[in-house]
């Protein structure tokens, strides 16, 4: 009996699908700089390609929340009028891209179809119609996915905080989670997680470079928007099994650059438009379609079950005790007074 059973378990390992080989693609002089860009360009193959959100201007315009965007540059990175995106020509982007990187500057440089194309920080934020200035991150303080440790940053967690929950003071104990934003911030989050730093899971986690960029949009601190796409560009290069970002993007560099787009392309779909139908999804309107107001700006303590608590209300009560107290004591003497003249009173008349 253990025979067969031992047999069976053989046979069904023989069976087995054998594992998937990588893709490798023939080197092409005319397609890649380099071996090394073509492998590169294989190991893309397998990583999803994000596009981006293409916004709904007027309908954000109507509920009242388009001029919060605005004032962060964050409708600067869609375009109405591109709605294609060409997988080919951006992996190839990708695969050929190098850069120099200075304290100051950024300059990707790569080779699409066999057309150089280079840009300078300055020049992608002239493309853009992005300023080029603010606060500029530096590419170690990027995190790649998957990293656990919470990267050096320019603000702590407690100065954070404040700005993203959208109150005065927080003590927080654990990570905030997206239930934890108030409807600006979520929305705001939503953006970042397609646009400004692209990934394709996990799009409800709120990591610290989120808490950090959410910082810069609630408080309106500049934050130059063109140096972080492109050190993003260059960490997803040098880490081909991430997720390649900026479709939508990329395409009107290309066709600024005059790069003959080529090859398949692909149409954004509906689910990947911010409009009224996704803010309903994300539970960003009533049922009048209005955006959700936000909430009173209020003193929060958050624990580690990520209960709240309001601390304000705790400290009026406690207040108001004490007034109360106060009253009481001195009606008491008060009442001792008038016994004691009347008593004063009665002694004399006797």
């Amino acid at each position: 009996m253990e025979r067969e059973k031992r047999a069976r378990a053989s046979s069904s390992r023989s069976r087995a699908a054998p594992e998937p080989e990588p893709i490798t693609v023939k080197f092409d002089q005319n397609r890649y700089q380099n071996r090394e860009a073509a492998d590169r360009f294989s190991a893309q193959l397998s990583s999803p390609l994000t596009p981006g959100l293409r916004l709904d201007t007027p309908f954000l315009f109507s509920i009242g929340v388009l001029r919060y965007l605005q004032d962060c540059h964050l409708d600067r990175l869609t375009d109405r009028n591109t709605i294609l995106y060409y997988p080919d020509a951006i992996r190839l982007f990708y695969a050929n891209l190098t850069w120099s990187i200075s304290s100051e500057s950024c300059t990707p440089t790569s080779y699409v179809f066999g057309r150089r194309i280079s840009f300078s920080q300055s020049r992608l934020a002239t493309l853009l119609d992005l300023p080029d200035s603010g606060f500029s991150f530096s590419l170690e303080m990027i995190p790649i996915a998957g990293q656990s440790h919470w990267f050096d940053r320019p603000f702590t967690i407690e100065e954070q905080l404040p700005h993203t929950l959208h109150c005065r003071q927080v003590r927080v104990a654990s990570k905030p989670s997206l239930r934890d934003l108030p409807p600006l911030s979520r929305l705001f989050h939503h953006i970042i997680a397609h646009n400004v730093i692209p990934r394709t899971g996990g799009l409800s986690l709120v990591s610290y470079l989120n808490v950090q960029l959410l910082t810069f949009f609630r408080s309106g601190i500049s934050l130059n928007l063109p140096r972080l796409i492109m050190l993003n560009m260059i960490r997803s290069a040098s880490h081909p099994a991430l997720a390649i970002p900026y479709g939508l993007l990329l395409t009107r560099i290309l066709a600024a650059f005059d790069i003959p787009l080529l090859g398949e392309y692909i149409e954004v779909t509906r689910h990947i438009v911010l409009d009224c139908s996704t803010l309903h999804r994300k539970g960003l309107l009533d049922d009048r379609d209005r955006f959700l107001p936000e909430p009173d700006m209020e003193d929060v303590i958050v624990d580690d079950d990520g209960d709240e608590d309001d601390g304000d209300d705790d400290g009026d009560d406690g207040a108001d005790d004490g007034d109360d107290g106060d009253m009481m004591l001195l009606m008491l003497m008060m009442m001792l007074g008038e016994m004691l003249v009347m008593g004063l009173i009665v002694i004399h008349l006797r």
